[in-house]
């Protein structure tokens, strides 16, 4: 189980940080709870911890909210797109990580010493790094190579 987790953490962080063009201390605020994460039809709207102090701190930054939308491809050429929905990625991890939090944050540790804890800015920047690394990887492709 360890090892599906990882990769559908590592999975769902890189989808919530591409989609939402945020700073991983953004995404390290984010709750897993109502009303900090709410899921709608077409869309899901996040609110950061109400005691996170964002790097650029102005009424914007502070009070914002961060929707991702879900885009709906209708041909069977486009449906593979579903595999990058953001939407119904977190709703699979979500309903995952559940029974393992430890902690109201949306991103929880996989690894069996820490298991739904809390992680750090630095864990999730590494889950990025090492989810792009495992997709060039996976891939056949070289990740320095332009």
């Amino acid at each position: 189980m360890s090892s599906s987790l990882q990769h559908c953490t590592w999975k769902t962080v890189l989808l919530v940080a591409i989609t939402s063009a945020r700073r991983v201390c953004e995404l390290q605020a984010l709750k897993a709870s109502s009303p900090f994460t709410v899921f709608h039809r077409n869309r899901i709207s996040f609110r950061t911890n109400p005691s996170f102090m964002p790097k650029v701190v102005n009424e914007l930054s502070l009070n914002q909210a961060i929707n991702l939308t879900t885009p709906f491809p209708q041909s069977p050429s486009k449906r593979i797109l579903h595999t990058l929905d953001v939407h119904r990625q977190l709703g699979w991890y979500l309903s995952k990580t559940k029974p393992l939090h430890k902690s109201d944050k949306l991103f929880v540790s996989y690894h069996p010493r820490a298991l739904g804890q809390p992680v750090f800015k630095q864990a999730i920047s590494s889950w990025i790094s090492r989810t792009i690394s495992f997709c060039y990887s996976a891939s056949g492709k070289d990740l320095s190579s332009p």
